[in-house]
């Protein structure tokens, strides 16, 4: 039988970033192996912010949600700074609002920084 966690990293060096939606989708894909995770993070340049939890197992489906929401939190930044050119404070202010989550958060990734999913507002 073929280890999950070694498959894992077997498809997302052959997927990469752009593979991740479909893989998460595979039940035997949400929770990997930690060390695993990492290493296929690093190797595979997937940017994902993860979290190994006491049990040593990364969540992969809240790894990719945190991702999406940055993602689209650094394109709100981008398109509010055509708006409001270097006036941080309205494009924190346009950002938190459209995109429900703290103005911590939005500075935080202004600044190249990354935060919890605790952030988001409810």
């Amino acid at each position: 039988m073929f280890d999950p966690d070694l498959g894992f990293l077997l498809k997302c060096l052959k997927l990469g970033e752009k593979g991740l939606p479909e893989m998460i989708s595979e039940p035997e894909y949400q929770s990997v192996d930690g060390e695993t995770t990492l290493l296929a993070n690093e190797i595979g340049k997937l940017w994902l912010e993860i979290v190994v939890d006491e049990g040593g197992k990364a969540d992969m489906c809240k790894a990719m949600i945190e991702h999406d929401k940055k993602k689209k939190v650094e394109g709100g930044i981008e398109a509010f700074r055509t708006v409001w050119g270097n006036d941080d404070k309205k494009i924190v202010e346009s950002v938190s609002k459209v995109f429900k989550v703290t103005p911590v958060y939005v500075r935080s990734i202004m600044k190249g920084l990354t935060t919890s999913a605790a952030t988001v507002r409810g």
